[in-house]
Formats: C-alpha cells, sequence, structure tokens
C-alpha cells in the first residue's frame, strides 16, 4: 500500500522545511508526491495505527505553510 524510506540525518532540515511536521522522529505521508500528511513524535502503537490509516485513506492536499507572527518595530535601532 505504501513505500517506505528513511531520510539521512543530513536532509532532515530540507524535509522538515518543506513539510511541516513539529518534531523528530516524523512519518511524512505522500501520494503521488503530494503532501497528506505527518504524524510527529513518538506515539502510542495505537495512535500510529488510527492515523496511519486515516492518511493512508485521506486526499492528498496543498502543503500547509508555516505561520510567522508579524509584529509592528519601532524605526529606530537600538
Amino acid at each position: 500500500r505504501f513505500q517506505v524510506a528513511i531520510v539521512e540525518r543530513d536532509c532532515e532540515h530540507q524535509l522538515h522545511a518543506r513539510f511541516p511536521f513539529d518534531g523528530w522522529p516524523a512519518l511524512v505521508m505522500l501520494r503521488d508526491g503530494t503532501y497528506a500528511g505527518a504524524i510527529s513524535r513518538m506515539q502510542d502503537w495505537d495512535v500510529y495505527l488510527t492515523e496511519i490509516e486515516r492518511l493512508l485513506n485521506a486526499q492528498p492536499r496543498a502543503t500547509p505553510s508555516f505561520k510567522i507572527p508579524v509584529v509592528s518595530a519601532s524605526g529606530q535601532c537600538h
């Protein structure tokens, strides 16, 4: 039903920059190269099974963008 790949440690940050997940280890699920979702951090086995099944049945979607808070700053340097 799916293929598994292990990302080399040197490439982890590139993967994280491309696909949003909130920690390592992470399972990033793609369907035909399109983001389906991710499972981050260590979980109980039943959580993995439930989430993997959900992601396998999910429709691929646009990769969510990262939200960076914007604050106003004074025009002067300190």
